[in-house]
């Protein structure tokens, strides 16, 4: 897991199966920005697997990044996660887009 800036955006490139340990990093990551850039980027192109408690990391960012009136987006999903996301409303909050080309276009593509 790394932290890759990326013009106005900050990015989460993410691997390997995202559990709780997986969850505190992404928590403590977005927590120790001091000032959270114009859009917070989720990459989920190398996470085969997540389960409830790396779920709730994911979570906790979100609210981190909403609460600061800063647009979240997320690539890479398969599908039963897209799904996931579509069930739990997270795509309320969460823009859901093909890659990170549409996550850095001007506007994001669709917002959440």
């Amino acid at each position: 897991m790394k932290l890759r800036p990326a013009g106005d955006a900050l990015l989460l490139d993410l691997s390997g199966p995202l559990g709780k340990e997986g969850g505190d990093a992404i928590v403590r990551m977005v927590e120790e920005q001091s000032d959270l850039p114009q859009r917070l980027v989720f990459n989920f192109t190398r996470v085969p697997i997540m389960n409830t408690a790396g779920l709730g990391g994911v979570l906790w960012a979100v609210r981190l990044a909403t609460r600061a009136g800063r647009p979240v987006f997320a690539y890479g999903l398969t599908d039963h996660f897209r799904k996931v996301f579509h069930v739990m409303g997270l795509t309320r909050f969460v823009a859901v887009v093909e890659d990170e080309a549409a996550a850095l276009a001007d506007g994001g593509g669709a917002g959440p």
